[in-house]
């Protein structure tokens, strides 16, 4: 098996490489598959950068997204070596494995937005405290995967929550069942691993169930999976998405595949990147430019394309404004109706990129609002997304008030302590009611 660059091009904050796997000269069906790439540099290892798999996956296409420290940190460019992973579903005879999951990729949801459940999942567990959301619409990660569908949660800091799916089949001893699922983590305050976070394969009589853990904090994409080896007979099999709250954070859950047998893990020779020097984004030029007008809905849901909101989002009904009166620029603005909205909601959009010690990082926003109930507010959070500095930092808020007209520019900077990965431009607005007009967001250098 081999992988080979077809393509390579800038993505707004960093490179993306399209790779092609062939097996035998034909292109690989990566169905069900999942990839990665590992990334040297000097003979040393740098970090793991998550793959997608592009539709249709029988063309064999992934594409996987640089960032962070290996994309030219220094200014002066570098030569990288990427080590593609295939992880490729088989049976115990060695054929490809079949998911045995409906809605696997968690890309189909009932309910309306924010809170839907995805659909042929079951929710299990105190959902007092929570909110649930299952749509995303900023396309670059840490929404990786195409159609821009995940699970995310946001539970309360004590409840317990299980989203699960059992499926019909007929296992003996001896027989693997394995769940295999990309996981990714946001989260301000770091969980020990345990029960309440983790992936879990469970069987009938629930003899063999076995979780793989993960340390519920701040981290990119990975991808982990459960192994069981059956003990007794079974004439059932699920996968189980388990956490705990640990507010304010979410996790992320996406493409999963739960089939009888084993992943045998595919690596492939390196393939050599050159990356060229790249020099800071001027200053004042906006990084956030052709979403932050909040002007584009592509899925037509109310909720302007390349911003997420927190999971804690119950009470906000989003639309895209058209009336002039309620617009600041290019013809449409982002009207939030809040009945009463959830504490911590939140919404934001994540740059990606190389923000380094010393830097001053502006985030402006035109706003106007209807009977507030108290103030909404404005910040910039540097996060450590991968490779960066080990703990967040955060700017000062800026008050946006609660009788406001777009005549006034809100203003909020971060000046960096560290050097951090990403930036996130934040938009608070828990705990309020009345209407809140959203316009001209800019994010820029100064």
């Amino acid at each position: 098996m081999s992988a080979q660059i077809v393509q390579m091009w800038d993505g707004d904050t960093y490179p993306v490489i399209r790779v092609e796997m062939k097996d035998s000269g034909a292109a690989r069906d990566l169905t069900n598959c999942a990839t990665w790439i590992d990334v040297w540099k000097d003979g040393a290892f740098l970090v793991r950068r998550p793959g997608r798999i592009l539709t249709p996956k029988t063309a064999g296409l992934a594409e996987y997204f640089l960032g962070g420290r290996e994309t030219d940190w220094a200014g002066v460019g570098g030569r990288l070596s990427l080590y593609p992973v295939l992880m490729v579903p088989y049976t115990a005879g060695g054929d490809i494995a079949l998911n045995l999951l409906t809605n696997g990729g968690l890309d189909t949801f009932t309910g309306a937005a924010p809170s839907k459940l995805p659909t042929s999942w079951t929710l299990v567990g105190a959902q007092s405290t929570e909110t649930f959301d299952g749509y995303c619409n900023d396309s670059k990660p840490p929404c990786l995967f195409e159609g821009g569908n995940f699970w995310l949660a946001q539970p309360g800091t004590t409840a317990v929550t299980h989203l699960e799916q059992s499926v019909t089949q007929n296992t003996v001893p001896g027989d693997y069942v394995t769940f295999g699922c990309w996981v990714r983590g946001t989260s301000q305050v770091a969980v020990t691993p345990g029960d309440d976070t983790a992936i879990e394969v469970f069987s009938s009589g629930g003899a063999d169930d076995v979780k793989t853990r993960f340390n519920a904090t701040e981290f990119d994409w990975k991808f982990l999976t459960a192994d069981q080896l059956t003990t007794v007979a079974h004439t059932s099999v699920g996968a189980r998405l388990r956490y705990k709250g640990f507010n304010p954070g979410s996790l992320r859950f996406d493409e999963s595949c739960l089939f009888v047998g084993r992943y045998k893990r595919l690596s492939m020779r390196s393939i050599p990147v050159v990356i060229s020097p790249t020099a800071q984004p001027a200053k004042t030029t906006n990084q956030i430019a052709g979403i932050g007008a909040f002007d584009r809905d592509s899925d037509s849901d109310g909720f302007p394309d390349g911003w997420m909101h927190t999971a804690a989002f119950s009470g906000v009904t989003p639309s895209i404004e058209q009336n002039p009166v309620n617009v600041y620029v290019s013809g449409k603005s982002l009207k939030l109706v809040l009945a009463a909205s959830s504490t911590g909601a939140r919404i934001f959009t994540i740059r990606r990129g190389r923000f380094l010690n010393g830097e001053t990082w502006r985030f402006t926003l035109r706003a106007q609002c209807t009977g507030l109930s108290a103030s909404a507010s404005i910040s910039i959070a540097a996060t450590p997304f991968t490779n960066g500095a080990s703990v967040r930092q955060f700017g000062a808020s800026t008050s946006i008030g609660t009788t406001i007209t777009f005549s006034t520019l809100y203003i909020a900077d971060l000046t960096l302590t560290s050097d951090y990965d990403s930036l996130e431009c934040r938009i608070l607005i828990g705990d309020i009611t009345g209407t809140l007009w959203l316009d001209d967001a800019q994010f820029y250098r100064v």
